[in-house]
């Protein structure tokens, strides 16, 4: 698999990962970026909301205006109509503050055959992120990032819910 997350991968390198049986994914922020990986052949497109993880996949520079994005519920099916329009078939995953399995189950019903959650899993004990990391985010009350020119926060506490099915709830 090759992940683009930032711009979209133009036709002749996708084709040559085609080749050697690899599939793309393209994560986009707009139904124009998804109608232009869809139109390069990519095999998976994954909208990303304005609530992913401190970065958006837009690969270039944005006025804060245009940084600010469209959220994930909002866009996904707008993505999705654009593209069943235009009569492509490229299954749709959803990204950006999806957190537990109600996030999943909404984006799902939106039309999105998955979702790609990053974040979430940064508090798993089973992931080997630096212990620095993993006390200031369970410190802390908010966490700040900038995003594209402006900034955003998020409670440490969605990351210690649930996720809904059996397994354990993250705590510090």
């Amino acid at each position: 698999v090759f992940s683009a997350g930032l711009g979209i991968p133009e036709a002749p390198l996708t084709l040559r990962f085609h080749e050697v049986g690899t599939k793309v994914i393209t994560m986009v922020t707009s139904t124009t970026d998804a109608l232009a990986a869809a139109a390069q052949g990519t095999d998976v497109v994954v909208v990303q909301g304005s609530e992913a993880g401190g970065h958006r996949s837009v690969g270039a520079k944005l006025s804060q205006q245009q940084a600010v994005g469209g959220g994930l519920f909002t866009l996904l099916p707008e993505v999705i109509k654009r593209l069943a329009a235009a009569g492509t078939a490229v299954p749709v995953v959803a990204a950006g503050g999806i957190v537990d399995g109600r996030g999943l189950a909404a984006a799902l019903a939106l039309g999105a055959q998955g979702a790609l959650l990053g974040t979430r899993f940064v508090g798993l004990f089973l992931v080997y992120a630096a212990l620095a990391a993993l006390l200031f985010i369970f410190q802390s009350r908010f966490i700040h990032f900038p995003v594209m020119g402006r900034e955003e926060r998020a409670t440490p506490a969605l990351l210690r819910r649930p996720f809904g099915w059996e397994g354990t709830p993250l705590e510090p």
